[in-house]
């Protein structure tokens, strides 16, 4: 078999300069356009310049087979060995080429498994990028040594929401189960959680938030965690699982691993603007000022309007929540969170269907309640009407309460929590 030289001998020379030549430079062009284009402050520019690398990288590849092959197969040409065949060598190159993809395929997985950047996974060896709240939480419901006698759910309108405040003023032992982001999924699949049988003892009041943008959403099953696969229906569970397992194959979630690896002990993770305690409640540590969120919402414009896509079926999922809970002489308090006058005025006001999705939830929420003796409601939405602050002072911006307001709007709910706690203890107290 001539050696890698000998066959160099043979071929052109000013050819086989060019190529090496071309081939080394893109190397140099592509690890240097990398290196330009990563930010360590940044764990997103870096997830583009790391993808745009393995793009390139691709293509170096195939570069590099066009350029080795000819020495192969001239090779295979003039070897004396008749076994050696031109196949048997393509056979060979692809057996070497399937076996390397699967390795690095493995390693990519195994990586994004233990480093777990999204916090999908239970390891938690390094940081994470960004939190998954869902599995947070589940987790923390867990660990809890007593179930809380209230348990509050709902969108990232609820998370600023205190337990503590609610044991300080009203006595009742609380979890903080919203999740930002919350679909009308989570909410289902959060009350089959904690209303699931065969557990020792239950809430006596769920506490959920309820909204005409709410609706059933694949983005929740896809990002239910693991825990809750259980509680889904079959088909539901198995779409869930073919996602997650997919994602094991998401390239920028390979990338954020890389990142967390690379730059985590130099400080350089970014820091997640939420921060979950123990009993659920969120500090939130904003990164855009009052003025500039405001700013981007006109900006959105239409976009911010809710119930475009309204669908009277998309409550539906209402009367399984309250069935669970009747089973379980659950009490429930329904309630819309209170919106900043001006946004009330500027997106919800000026939704062409605001009115008729709002009507219908109204509706809704008065069968509930009028059947049941257990199911409250009370419409908070226009901040007007309530006693809390209704300006920046109370607002992350145009939804979501600051802790003064939240703790306000307890004091609000105060009379309906108390009076569907007597209902329940009530209830669990016949004989």
């Amino acid at each position: 078999m001539k050696t890698f030289l000998d066959q160099l001998r043979g071929k052109n020379v000013v050819w086989i300069s060019f190529a090496f030549v071309s081939f080394f430079s893109t190397i140099y062009l592509v690890w240097n356009k990398y290196l330009t284009n990563t930010n360590p402050t940044n764990a997103e520019d870096f997830s583009f310049a790391f993808v745009d690398l393995i793009n390139d990288v691709k293509l170096i590849v195939f570069f590099l087979l066009i350029l080795i092959v000819p020495f192969f197969s001239e090779e295979t040409k003039n070897s004396n060995n008749k076994s050696y065949t031109l196949e048997s060598h393509h056979r060979r190159l692809f057996n070497t080429t399937w076996k390397t993809v699967a390795f690095l395929w493995i390693t990519a997985i195994v990586t994004i498994i233990i480093v777990n950047p999204r916090g999908l996974y239970r390891i938690r060896i390094f940081p994470q990028l960004s939190d998954d709240f869902r599995n947070t939480r589940v987790a923390n419901y867990l660990d809890l040594n007593t179930t809380p006698e209230l348990v509050i759910l709902g969108s990232s309108r609820t998370i600023t929401i205190s337990p503590d405040y609610i044991t300080q003023e009203l006595g009742y032992s609380a979890y903080n189960f919203g999740i930002a982001g919350a679909r009308a999924n989570d909410i289902t699949l959060i009350t089959r959680f904690i209303l699931s049988d065969g557990r020792e003892s239950y809430p006596g009041v769920l506490l959920i938030e309820v909204g005409p943008t709410f609706h059933n959403s694949s983005d929740a099953v896809v990002r239910a965690p693991l825990y809750f696969i259980r509680y889904m229906d079959p088909g539901i569970a198995t779409f869930a699982i073919a996602n997650r397992f997919l994602d094991l194959f998401n390239i920028f979630q390979l990338a954020e691993s890389v990142y967390v690896i690379q730059y985590s002990s130099q400080g350089f993770v970014q820091e997640t603007y939420e921060i979950i305690n123990p009993n659920g409640y969120t500090t939130i540590k904003p990164t855009l000022t009052f003025e500039e969120v405001w700013a981007n919402y006109l900006e959105q414009g239409e976009e911010r309007y809710p119930c475009k896509n309204f669908n009277p079926d998309d409550t539906e999922y209402l009367k399984e929540v309250v069935s669970l809970a009747q089973e379980h002489n659950t009490s429930i308090v329904f309630y819309t969170s209170p919106l900043l006058p001006q946004y009330y005025e500027t997106f919800y006001n000026g939704s062409p269907r605001f009115d008729e999705c709002m009507a219908h939830l109204l509706q809704r929420m008065s069968t509930l309640s009028d059947g049941s003796s257990i199911i409250f409601f009370q419409d908070l939405m226009v901040s007007e009407n309530l006693n809390i602050l209704i300006d920046e002072s109370g607002y992350y911006d145009g939804q979501h309460l600051k802790p003064i307001n939240a703790n306000l709007m307890i004091d609000v709910l105060a009379e309906t929590i108390t009076q569907a706690f007597d209902a329940a203890s009530e209830l669990r107290n016949q004989p």
